[in-house]
């Protein structure tokens, strides 16, 4: 099984060994021209869909139905490679996280709080 990345980051160790609990042996990041088209969405005007769809072309052109696909970005942008995804037959997925916060006093009057997410597992999109 397949295990597409649509996603700004690289997975740690404890997401790759949780992916392949649920049978995953392959794990495809993209080319360096989509990485930098998803990564780079601008908040300004409307959804750059013709560049997305270079993005759905690519993961229909090197998936099969019932693989993988962890998806998680701009939430229009996310919606939009979702839903293409459960048309090509892929289970989307997202990483669930827990929040270990920390505060810690800086000085008399100020303080400091540092959060740290926990990837906890992958969790499908339901439609």
């Amino acid at each position: 099984m397949n295990f597409f990345l649509v996603f700004s980051h690289s997975l740690t160790n404890v997401q790759i060994e949780d992916a392949k609990s649920m049978g995953v042996e392959n794990f495809f990041y993209f080319p360096a021209q989509l990485q930098n088209i998803w990564s780079n969405i601008r908040p300004e005007g409307d959804l750059p869909v013709s560049d997305l769809d270079r993005i759905v072309d690519w993961i229909d052109a090197n998936s099969s139905k019932g693989d993988f696909a962890l998806v998680q970005g701009d939430f229009g942008a996310t919606y939009y490679i979702v839903n293409r995804c459960f048309d090509m037959g892929l289970i989307p997925v997202y990483s669930t996280t827990k929040r270990i916060a920390s505060e810690e006093s800086i000085s008399a009057s100020e303080v400091g709080k540092q959060s740290v997410f926990e990837h906890v597992n992958f969790r499908r999109y339901v439609k």
